[in-house]
């Protein structure tokens, strides 16, 4: 009996020795921390509340750390891909033809503006595949390296898995509109995400769930561990983030998540992974010297420096593009670099990768055997010579430009003092959003043209941004200096051509100085950028009817007609809206002899007159109708209207109006041969009506009685004598 518990205890003792063990890199701790994103939780939350109490020392910290762990884990791949002759050969069509075409695409950034928006976008939605390629490939390694071996069939779940919490978090930034001005939404409807997100999630757990259950079922759950913690970062990254955005409309902006401290996570795991593959790469290659990491280490900090300051600097001092956009693009570029190398220069299935990550002791087999050979140096020996003292002089200058970088940053944050924003500004004049911060602050005191100044520099920097353009506008405008403010037009809808509202003001102020055509194109321009907007029709409309194109006219004061109509269905609008339109449409109609039109639209006016309670409006219409009747050889109806529009002027006490009216119907009786004389006695009383009045309008009734009383001769003295009457006559005159 006891022979046989010894036995029982010995086997049992045999099974827990002989179960696999998770093989760590450096160290149980900083794999799960910063391998396996064990600290995702902590940071995540932590970042979420500093951010939301806005912390500009966090701000500054968080830029001063992607300096010590972004930029570096950027030159981490570079280093891994540039450094050995044999790896940049392997791998020239991205080590090379890539790089050549990351230059093209800079340089065609830099001269359309609009590419800037399309890389940014491209940059930030590639970024989550990117970790997720990086989590998945790292669960994978971990997997082999502690004897899990997947099958194809787990490995297709497990990846399946990863694609799917991806396309969570794609969802997310591609539903709607997107809030970021520099990302492009693909516009997924809100309705398709919801039903979309929990369908993705069941898939990514489920499928991830069955692949860790059966490998971890051979290994036991401490060997599966690390691809445990891999596959919930993956989860907690990005499936968690979308179904609280989707279910719970949490805007998440994807700059901050993406290139935050999502970022700052991903690049310490992989300069966890690339280190360690560096050391191990050392060893096996069997260089004489022992590998340091903090040698290694400070290549890719200066490293990193290089590819992403001097860039924007540069840019921005030579090229004077706005340093924050010549950031991101850098940013996109360098990111979009590192996603395709990386992509090809880190696949398990070569033989020297795969041996590095994956065996656990000596055993690194033929894939080190011919070792690592450098690019070979055949510069002369000055060259070299010169070369080892400009490197230490070149990496102190980096580290300098990266203070000041770092400096320019800190005080850029501080929003409400003139001061810091001033040396931020001194150190690069042309970061719009510093200028702009400083154009807010002055007092309300200060002095027309230091506001205009202030908000030039603005505009300089970066003239694209349209809070700076409006506010030089607005200023121009408020200080009546319309011409000035005409210019500023003239080159803001340049950058801004989408500007609805710029365009308007454009074409206001271009018809204002006599410019019909360059106000025709910028009105037009309005309705396209903006269909929603009625205003730019009627004024196109306005344009055209002063320049006599009439067909155009029409056609503008009817859309605009149309547009309006669904704000009087409504109730938005009232029936004096549009009582100016129906006017003009009318008198267009009748200019452009389409009688029918002309008529339906002067009797249009009339009943919204009346509706209105515009007399003299009413009036108005009442005269443009007896015009076109008149016109028509049809005086009874002509006489009729007239009479009307009289008697609403009388009603009305406008004696200016009632003037031109009289002058109007004396015109038409003068043209009746049978009454000459009561016209004769309309003008007389248009004259006493305008008298005092001294527009061309009165002077052109007092020319066309003058004439009528040289050829009535002593008539119109008796007419004169008694207007009354014969004005009454004229009233009641039925033809």
């Amino acid at each position: 009996m006891g022979r046989k518990r010894r036995t029982r205890a010995a086997t049992a003792s045999r099974s827990v020795s002989e179960t696999p063990q998770a093989s760590w890199l450096h160290s149980r701790a900083i794999d799960l921390l910063a391998g396996c994103g064990a600290w995702s939780a902590p940071l995540l939350l932590l970042a979420y509340f500093l951010r939301a109490e806005t912390n500009d020392s966090f701000s500054v910290a968080f830029y001063a750390l992607a300096l010590a762990v972004n930029y570096p884990h950027f030159m981490a791949t570079v280093y891994r891909a540039y450094r050995s002759g044999d790896e940049f050969r392997k791998y020239r069509v991205f080590t090379l033809h890539l790089t050549v075409l990351m230059a093209a695409i800079a340089i065609a950034t830099f001269s359309v503006h609009s590419l800037t928006r399309w890389l940014f976008t491209v940059y930030i939605t590639w970024s989550p595949w990117h970790y997720s390629g990086q989590n998945f490939g790292l669960a994978m390694m971990f997997a082999r390296r502690n004897g899990a071996s997947p099958s194809r069939a787990e490995r297709y779940a497990l990846y399946a898995a990863f694609v799917a919490s991806y396309l969570m978090i794609f969802l997310l930034f591609h539903t709607g509109r997107s809030q970021d001005p520099y990302l492009v939404s693909i516009g997924i409807p809100e309705g398709f995400s919801r039903l979309a997100a929990p369908s993705l999630f069941l898939i990514s757990l489920c499928s991830g769930g069955w692949a860790i259950a059966r490998m971890g079922g051979r290994t036991g759950a401490r060997a599966i561990l690390p691809s445990v913690m891999l596959f919930s970062t993956q989860m907690l990254w990005f499936a968690v983030p979308a179904l609280v955005g989707v279910f719970f409309r949490a805007q998440i902006p994807q700059t901050r998540y993406s290139s935050g401290v999502l970022a700052v996570m991903h690049s310490a795991q992989y300069l966890w992974i690339t280190s360690y593959y560096a050391r191990r790469e050392s060893i096996g290659a069997g260089t004489s010297q022992r590998w340091r990491p903090w040698r290694y280490y400070a290549a890719l900090v200066i490293g990193g420096v290089a590819l992403f300051v001097p860039g924007p600097w540069l840019a921005s001092s030579i090229l004077h593009h706005d340093f924050g956009e010549s950031f991101l693009i850098f940013t996109a570029l360098v990111n979009i670099h590192h996603f395709v190398l990386d992509g090809a220069i880190w696949k398990l299935r070569d033989r020297k990768i795969a041996a590095l990550l994956i065996e656990t002791k000596s055993r690194l087999g033929d894939a080190l055997a011919a070792g690592t050979r450098t690019l070979e140096d055949k510069s002369p020996a000055v060259a070299r010579k010169l070369m080892t003292f400009a490197r230490p002089i070149a990496a102190c200058g980096l580290l300098a430009l990266a203070g000041v970088d770092q400096a320019r940053f800190a005080f850029s944050l501080k929003s409400e003092d003139s001061q810091s924003l001033s040396k931020a500004a001194a150190l690069n004049g042309y970061d719009s959003t510093v200028n702009i911060r400083l154009a807010r602050l002055l007092p309300k005191n200060a002095g027309l043209d230091q506001k205009i100044a202030a908000w030039e520099r603005a505009v300089r920097a970066n003239p694209y941004k349209a809070e700076s353009q409006n506010a030089l506008a607005r200023l121009l405008l408020q200080s009546e200096r319309y011409e000035q403010a005409y210019e500023h037009y003239k080159q803001m809808t340049r950058y801004l051509s989408g500007d609805a509202d710029a365009q308007v003001n454009l074409g206001l102020l271009a018809d204002r100085f006599g410019d019909e055509e360059v106000a025709i194109s910028a009105f037009k321009h309005a309705c396209e950028s903006d269909s929603k907007q009625k205003n730019p029709l009627l004024y196109l409309a306005e344009v055209y009817d002063k320049t006599a194109r009439r067909n155009e006219a029409i056609e503008y004061y009817q859309r605009y007609l149309t547009a309006l109509a669904g704000d009087l269905s409504g109730g938005d609008a009232q029936p004096k809206d549009i009582l100016y339109v129906t006017l003009k449409l009318a008198r267009n109609c009748a200019a452009t002899n389409d009688f029918p039109a002309a008529a339906e639209y002067f009797k249009r006016t009339v009943s919204l007159a009346e509706e209105a309670d515009e007399k003299v409006v009413a009036a108005t219409a009442y005269v443009g109708l007896a015009q076109l009747y008149a016109a028509a050889s049809q005086p009874p109806l002509a006489a009729q209207y007239y009479q009307r529009a009289l008697e609403l002027d009388r009603q009305s006490g406008d004696s200016k109006a009632e003037g031109m009216d009289w002058f109007n119907y004396g015109q038409f009786l003068l043209g009746v041969d049978s009454q000459k004389l009561r016209g004769y006695a309309c003008l007389v009383k248009s004259e006493q009506l305008l008298k005092g009045e001294s527009d061309a309008r009165t002077q052109a009734v007092v020319t066309a009685k003058s004439q009528v009383e040289e050829w009535l001769g002593e008539q119109a003295l008796a007419i004169q004598r008694d207007v009354e009457k014969v004005t009454a006559e004229a009233l009641s005159l039925k033809l």
